[in-house]
């Protein structure tokens, strides 16, 4: 009997060390759950301030960017109106047929290849003065910030979680902005290229015929077009309302989130 009631008092006591033995592992598990969350937010908060500090260079670039070459793009947009104008004022007074028209027209043609010359030279220098801007690298860091805060949305208090997801869709209309302002930026400077080559392939021809007794209507027609196409394409893109401003405030914005986020995940 003696025996029988040892074992028991004996179990009793083993069953005891194996629960709180579990005890002990599940507040152990429990605490390195929370110990990693905490780890993982001061990662997260870490990134913050990082990618605060990329933003601002961002930012900084794209002003630089939008106000370089100002006085040239001025000039440019000027040569190629000048070079517009006189081309149609060349082929109206050739037309009617006006005493002097010959020297008018041969005037009028010189003053316009100069002009557009002068315009092709200035937009050349304008677009060798604009910075370029990384925005790939900077959307790279947006995306795998976006990764990070959905991982660490999970466990979070309801707070937090608010939090973190306002901040989500902050950085995700800033990745759209920047898409948006490098995209119109891309077609700008595809324009402006387009317009360039129109302008010296107007200017070459029509020197070429200027150049040569023998130069045949179509030859000095088609320069004309080209030299007229190319100087209306570089007014249209040259006075072409830039993006900067819109995704300056945006850059704006998303830093003062980010910023704020940063404050409060401390």
């Amino acid at each position: 009997m003696k025996r029988t009631i040892t074992l028991s008092v004996t179990a009793v006591m083993i069953s005891q060390s194996v629960a709180l033995a579990q005890v002990d592992r599940t507040a152990e598990v429990a605490d390195q759950a929370i110990a990693q969350a905490q780890q993982n937010i001061s990662t997260l908060r870490v990134n913050l301030q990082s990618l605060d500090s990329a933003l601002a260079e961002t930012a900084a670039t794209i002003e630089a960017r939008d106000n370089s070459g100002g006085i040239t793009n001025g000039i440019t947009i000027a040569g190629a109106a000048v070079g517009l104008g006189l081309s149609a004022l060349t082929y109206f007074t050739a037309h009617t047929g006006r005493e002097g028209s010959g020297i008018g027209a041969m005037v009028g043609l010189a003053t316009s290849l100069v002009a557009t010359i002068t315009s092709i030279v200035t937009g050349t220098g304008s677009a060798v003065l604009k910075e370029d801007i990384d925005t790939a690298a900077i959307d790279k860091q947006l995306e795998a910030l976006e990764k990070e805060i959905a991982a660490n949305s999970q466990g979070q208090s309801k707070e937090t979680s608010a939090l973190l997801i306002q901040l989500s869709a902050s950085v995700s209309g800033m990745r759209s902005s920047l898409q948006a302002y490098q995209k119109d930026e891309d077609g700008t400077d595809r324009t402006k290229l387009m317009a360039h080559i129109s302008q010296g392939l107007g200017t070459a021809l029509l020197f070429y015929s200027a150049t040569q007794r023998n130069a045949s209507n179509k030859t000095i027609l088609v320069g004309g077009l080209l030299l007229s196409a190319g100087n209306l394409t570089r007014i249209v893109a040259g006075m072409s309302d830039s993006q900067a401003e819109m995704v300056l405030k945006e850059i704006k914005s998303t830093r003062t989130s980010l910023r704020t986020a940063a404050m409060i995940l401390e």
